[in-house]
This record gives structure tokens, sequence and C-alpha cells, in this order.
């Protein structure tokens, strides 16, 4: 498996054959099927073992984060997201090639069904974090939940994998990043987004706004 990160990370799983794995695992191509059914099913298993990996950690905050914010759960989720990808940037990769895949995976798999049903589990713990904000008034009331968290999720995960790879990154850019503070200001826009102001902000943002409005009728 960790031979097939290694071959779906430069190679599309769609180019990708059973025998380039072999190679890289140093086996016999026939070895790889006696544990494998395809190259489908090794993929589902590799990207599988991340989601794994990815929803203890993510249980684990929950856990920790009993009887916090909704905003702080949801932060917490977000940087340990992060902090997964950032440890295993070949793994992280190779789970999100998918982005870019030509063949399709075939959803009556039951091998399939296991990945889609993780997926959602590790959306839940964000959709659960982002719900109880809006309940205790720390995230704002007025966002869709659902598309806020793809937006957030989207937006992350463009942010990694430029980080997974920075010296490509910086071959192609016109000009310089610091990539050591660049995902920590993406993460302050991206949650800002969901934060709910504090009360004496949201008071004085109205004053200004109904004063502005009189200078407008004023000067009119």
């Amino acid at each position: 498996m960790d031979a097939a990160e290694r071959v779906f990370v430069h190679t599309p799983v769609a180019h990708a054959t059973m025998e380039q794995i072999a190679r890289a695992a140093h086996l016999g191509k026939g070895s790889l099927y006696l544990y494998f059914k395809d190259k489908e099913d090794l993929y589902l298993s590799t990207a599988q073992r991340a989601l794994d990996e990815l929803i203890e950690r993510e249980e684990a905050v929950r856990l920790q984060m009993v009887g916090s914010s909704g905003y702080t759960w949801f932060e917490a989720a977000v940087r340990c997201y992060a902090t997964y990808a950032l440890e295993y940037p070949e793994r992280f990769r190779m789970a999100m090639s998918w982005l870019s895949t030509e063949a399709p995976l075939h959803e009556a798999s039951v091998a399939f069904a296991r990945y889609r049903l993780s997926i959602a589990q590790s959306f839940q713990f964000g959709y659960e974090a982002l719900e109880l904000g809006k309940l205790d008034g720390s995230v704002r009331a007025d966002i869709d939940t659902s598309l806020s968290l793809f937006n957030l999720w989207s937006g992350l995960v463009g942010m990694l994998l430029m980080l997974s790879n920075p010296a490509e990154i910086s071959r192609r850019i016109p000009f310089q990043v610091d990539f050591d503070k660049a995902l920590e200001a993406h993460l302050e826009v991206l949650l800002t987004g969901v934060r709910a102001q504090p009360a004496s902000q949201v008071e004085q943002s109205g004053v200004l706004t109904i004063a502005g409005a009189r200078r407008s009728s004023k000067d009119a």
C-alpha cells in the first residue's frame, strides 16, 4: 500500500498499472492479486487507510472539545485536517487524486460504499461543529452549513495541495511566498467567514451604517 501511494502520487490512477506498483513494492505482479482484486481495489484500500487515520484523529478532537463552543470545535477540526495533510503530504495528494481522475470508481463495489461512508463521517464532524456554533452563537447564524462546509473544505484542499509541493509552486509564480505563514493566513480568512462577530462589533457596525446613510441623505 505504501508503494501504491508513491505510484499514484506521480502517475494518475487511470494510467498507473499493477505492474508499476509491484515493481515499487519489490514484488511479483501476481503477488498483488493475492491481497487486492484489482487496481481500483488497491487504490480504494490506500485511500481508506488515509480516511481511517484522519477520522481517528477527528474523533479524538471531538472528545477533547466537549463543553467547548461550536466554533472552537470547528477550528480544531480544520487544524486537525491540515496537520494530517502536512504530516503525510504524499498520502494526502494520493487520497485527493480523484479530483483529476479519468477513471471513475465503480459505485456498486463494497469498497467504494465503505469509502464514501467514511468521507461522509469525516464531513460530519465539521457539519455538527458548525450547527452547534449556530446554536451557541459562536458561528454566524445566517450561513448555509453545507455550502459553507464545502467552500471551506475546497479552499483548504487547494492550499494544502500547494503546500505539498512548494518547490514547484515557487518555480511558477512571479513573486515570493512565505510558505511558513501561508497556511495560517489562509485559515484566518476561511475561519473569519464563519465566526460570529462579538456583539459590540455588530452594534458598532450597525451605528456606522446608519451614520453613513444619514450623511448620504443630508448630502443629497
